[in-house]
């Protein structure tokens, strides 16, 4: 189609002998992309002859990158794909023969379809049994039904593209607000934008929070006798210097002045542990 930039796999080529396994699994492997495709799965089993499988992907929103996601959940597995991997096999390489960028949805029906098969649906330019695999296809792609209504114009599939996307704005909306009534809650409001009053209370609980987590040593390091306000902070301390230094200290030369001001840390930490609890019991 001239409206459609198709790339191919590199090395595709009609020659006298079917192109060999070892070649297919030399095709960059796939990589996740919202793209439409025709791709090719290889799929093995030790003691079992090889089998592939091709396939096309053209959902409208994600295309293989959807695609992909089903077979990796076991949704929508082809006929004869289900029983293989049930079986034991494996897909163990997946590549595309050829991509494209996902069409306008104005042009998607026409981008799908194919105006005549040209006899290919019953042709192969090579014998049957030159083939190194086996095949898992059920039916001939050539053969598919096309989604959407080529007869519309591109404007008119567009809009009608848009009708459908707010319709199911509208029903994921009203399955939310239902969830939301079973459990007793109040239907769902419109996000209302964060004042900057808002922000500025968040920031000040937040700040404050810190500074307890400080003076209660939630994130301590007993080796330093430094008491930080989160955690990245006390991650930041570990990998510094001065702690890396105070850790040698523990097993060279400074080693008595080390394990002397750990102890003194750790003396410490607990009597601010026994005042702690002591705090505790008294409310």
């Amino acid at each position: 189609m001239d409206r459609m930039d198709v790339a191919f796999a590199e090395g595709l080529e009609v020659s006298s002998q079917p192109p060999p396994l070892l070649f297919l699994n030399s095709l960059p492997s796939y990589v996740k992309a919202k793209v439409w495709a025709v791709y090719l799965h290889i799929l093995e089993m030790e003691g079992e002859e090889p089998l592939i499988y091709i396939g096309s992907a053209t959902e409208k929103y994600s295309g293989m990158a959807l695609r992909i996601t089903e077979y990796r959940k076991g949704n929508k597995l082809p006929q004869y794909m289900k029983p293989a991997l049930e079986k034991g096999y494996k897909i163990t390489h997946t590549t595309l023969l050829a991509q494209c960028k996902i069409p306008p949805e104005g042009i998607m029906p026409q981008a799908r379809a194919r105006d005549k098969n040209y006899g290919m649906n019953t042709a192969c330019p090579w014998p049957r049994e030159s083939f190194e695999w086996g095949g898992l296809g059920g039916h001939s792609p050539i053969d598919e039904s096309v989604r959407g209504d080529s007869a519309l114009s591109p404007e008119g599939l567009a809009a009608e593209a848009q009708a459908a996307a707010e319709k199911n704005r509208k029903r994921t909306a009203d399955a939310r607000d239902a969830a939301r009534v079973a459990v007793g809650k109040k239907p769902g409001t419109k996000h209302q934008p964060v004042t900057a009053g808002t922000k500025k209370r968040n920031a000040d609980k937040y700040r404050a929070k810190q500074l307890r987590d400080r003076a209660n040593r939630v994130f301590y390091c007993n080796i330093c006798d430094v008491s930080c306000t989160h955690q990245s902070r006390l991650d930041e301390h570990m990998r510094g210097g001065p702690h890396l230094k105070m850790v040698q200290g523990l097993n060279g030369k400074d080693r008595n002045q080390a394990q002397h001001r750990l102890r003194d840390a750790q003396n410490h930490e607990r009597d601010a542990q026994r005042d702690r609890a002591r705090a505790q019991h008294k409310h």
